[in-house]
């Protein structure tokens, strides 16, 4: 009787170690999940956001949570190039470099606040341009391409870092006319200098 009764235990517990042990890989694969340098995953229980993995190994919980794609943390470089007028109604093309990093502390409200963070540093950048160009001619624009550079990473540092970036540099590279405004000052230039 105690050898029928012992082996209707073993049975179920070989079976249930069987099935685990033939179940565990996958489980494996899904609690565990790593994180890179420089990098961040946001870990979401049911959609819900729940912490911040950081870089090496990590767990979650299978099936209930679930992990974002991976956050950089480094420095990243968005170049807009913006076509204003200046107040002597030169249309000139202006080359900016906005280079921005990620806060690690403030990486879920850099990713749940924002839906397309490039393109609202893109629409700061044009308003910031386009508004200090209108009240510069030509020749004061070219003068004062650090003053928009400036200007600009001014505005960006104040109204990006709510949402959780940090503008390191803004670089205006160039301030180039239109192609007939360039070769009517060649043009000029070269008679006076042929006078």
């Amino acid at each position: 009787m105690e050898a029928l009764f012992a082996g209707a235990i073993v049975v179920p517990i070989i079976i249930i170690v069987i099935v685990l042990l033939a179940l565990l890989p996958g489980l494996r694969t899904s609690m565990a999940f790593t994180v890179r340098t420089q990098e961040n995953v946001i870990v979401e229980r049911f959609g819900k956001f729940q912490r911040v993995a950081t870089p090496g190994l990590n767990m979650k919980m299978p099936i209930i949570d679930s992990t974002t794609k991976p956050i950089s943390l480094r420095v990243q470089q968005l170049e807009v190039n913006i076509e204003s007028k200046t107040k002597d109604n030169v249309f000139v093309t202006v080359p900016v470099a906005v280079q921005y990093v990620i806060r690690e502390d403030s990486v879920p409200a850099a990713y749940y606040r924002l839906s397309d963070p490039e393109a609202q540093i893109r629409s700061y950048v044009f308003d910031t341009v386009r508004s200090a160009l209108s009240g510069l001619e030509l020749d004061r624009a070219f003068e004062s391409k650090d003053d928009i550079a400036t200007n600009v990473e001014t505005t960006l540092s104040a109204r990006m870092r709510e949402y959780g970036f940090e503008i390191v540099n803004t670089l205006v590279t160039d301030i180039s006319p239109d192609q007939r405004v360039r070769d009517s000052m060649n043009s000029i230039n070269a008679a006076q200098r042929d006078r």
